[in-house]
C-alpha cells in the first residue's frame, strides 16, 4: 500500500481536496452522507478515522487507509455502498462495531490489523462480499460480523488449521464458518 506525503478526497465531478499531511485525525461525522465522494488516499500522518466518518458516501469507490492508522470508529464506512475493496493495514488496533456494514459493492477484503478481533456487525449484509483475507492476529469474529454476507467463497487465512480452530466465533457468522477456509496464506499487498 502506497503511503503518501498529503493525502486527498477525489469528488465525482474530478475536483479534489487536499488533506494535509499533519493530520492525524478524521473527525466523527466529517464526511457524514456525502455522496459525491468518489476516492479517500489518507496521508500517512492519519491514526484515527472516527465514528460515522464516510457514513453514506454512496459515492465512494476507493479507500486508501495507510500503516500508521490505529482506530476506525463505528460504522466509519457503513453505507458506502459503491466499495469494493479494502485493506485494514496490521497497525490497526481498534476497529469499531460495523466499520464496514451494508457496503453492498464490496467483494475483497483484507484485515491485517492487530487488533485481535473482527468487530461486531464488521462487515454484515455485504452482500457481494466474496473472498476475505485474515492476519493470524485475529482470535475473535464478533456476533453478525458476516451476518447477510451470502455470496462469502473463500477465506484466505495467514495460520494454520489449528490456529483457526481456537477462532472465537460469535452469533450469526454462518457465512464464514459455511465459507472455504485456506491456510497458511500469505496476505497480499
Amino acid at each position: 500500500m502506497a503511503e503518501t506525503k498529503n493525502g486527498k478526497i477525489i469528488y465525482t465531478n474530478g475536483t479534489e481536496k487536499e488533506i494535509e499531511q499533519g493530520a492525524e485525525k478524521i473527525f466523527p461525522r466529517e464526511f457524514i452522507r456525502r455522496t459525491d465522494i468518489a476516492q479517500v488516499i489518507f496521508p500517512a500522518s492519519i491514526t484515527d478515522i472516527g465514528h460515522r466518518a464516510f457514513w453514506g458516501c454512496k459515492g465512494l469507490l476507493h479507500i486508501e487507509i495507510p500503516v500508521g492508522v490505529k482506530s476506525i470508529g463505528m460504522w466509519a464506512f457503513s453505507l458506502c455502498e459503491s466499495l469494493e475493496e479494502v485493506e485494514i493495514p496490521e497497525s490497526v488496533t481498534e476497529i469499531g462495531a460495523s466499520v464496514f456494514g451494508i457496503c453492498s459493492s464490496l467483494r475483497c477484503a483484507t484485515v491485517r490489523a492487530s487488533a485481535g478481533e473482527i468487530s461486531t456487525l464488521c462487515f454484515h449484509m455485504c452482500r457481494s462480499l466474496e473472498e476475505i483475507s485474515i492476519s493470524k492476529n485475529v482470535r475473535k469474529i464478533g456476533d453478525y460480523a458476516f451476518f447477510g454476507c451470502h455470496s462469502l467463497k473463500n477465506v484466505f487465512y495467514e495460520g494454520t488449521e489449528g490456529e483457526w480452530s481456537k477462532i472465537i466465533f460469535g452469533k450469526e457468522n454462518d457465512a464464514i464458518r459455511t465459507a472455504t477456509v485456506h491456510y497458511n496464506c500469505k496476505l497480499g499487498g
